[in-house]
C-alpha cells in the first residue's frame, strides 16, 4: 500500500508541475489576446497541446494507480477521490500529510489556471463580438451611397437637384 501511496503522491506532484508550467503561459496569452497577436496566440496553443499530452499521460496513470488502490482497500475506484485516501491514511501521518499537501496546491494551481483561461475565454469572446460588429459595419457601408465624391461636377449636380431649392426641403405652406 505505501508504494501505491508513493505512485499516487509522485503522478500529482508531475501533475502539479505540468499546470503549474502552464500557468506562465496562461498568464502571456491574455496578453497576446490582448495584443491581437495571432502569431504568437498560435504558438502558445502549440505550447499549450505538448502540455495536455502530458497530462492525459499522467491523468491515465493516476486512474491506474487510484484503481489499485481502490482494489487494495476494497474500494470502488470509480467513486474514489482523492480525499477518500487521505481520510484512509490516518494511521500514516506522513504519508498522509505529504498527500494532502500535494493535494492541495494541485488544486490551487487548476483553480488559478481555471481562472485565468476564464478571463482568456471571456476575452476571446470579447475580441470575435468586435471582429463580427466592424464585419457588420462592414457590410453595412457596401450598401451606402458615397459621399465624398466632391468634385466640381458633382457640385453642379447638386446645385441643379430640386430639393436644392432656396426655400430648402422642410420649408411648407403658412
Amino acid at each position: 500500500m505505501a508504494s501505491l501511496i508513493r505512485d499516487l503522491i509522485t503522478v500529482l506532484e508531475e501533475e502539479e508541475e505540468i499546470y503549474e508550467y502552464l500557468l506562465p503561459i496562461t498568464r502571456e496569452k491574455k496578453q497576446v489576446i490582448i495584443k491581437n497577436d495571432l502569431q504568437s496566440l498560435q504558438s502558445i496553443t502549440v505550447e499549450e497541446q505538448k502540455a495536455i499530452e502530458i497530462l492525459n499521460v499522467l491523468e491515465h496513470r493516476r486512474e491506474e494507480v487510484i484503481v489499485n488502490i481502490g482494489t487494495v482497500l476494497s474500494m470502488d475506484p470509480e467513486t474514489m477521490k482523492i480525499s477518500n485516501i487521505i481520510d484512509v491514511l490516518e494511521k500514516q501521518p506522513e504519508e498522509q500529510g505529504e498527500l494532502k499537501a500535494v493535494h492541495k496546491k494541485l488544486k490551487d494551481t487548476v483553480y488559478e489556471l481555471k481562472r485565468l483561461n476564464d478571463l482568456n475565454r471571456m476575452l476571446m469572446e470579447q475580441s470575435l463580438e468586435m471582429i463580427a460588429f466592424d464585419l457588420n459595419v462592414l457590410q453595412s457601408m457596401k450598401g451606402m451611397p458615397l459621399v465624398n465624391n466632391y468634385n466640381k461636377r458633382a457640385r453642379q449636380q447638386f446645385d441643379n437637384e430640386p430639393y436644392n431649392s432656396s426655400k430648402g426641403v422642410f420649408d411648407a405652406k403658412r
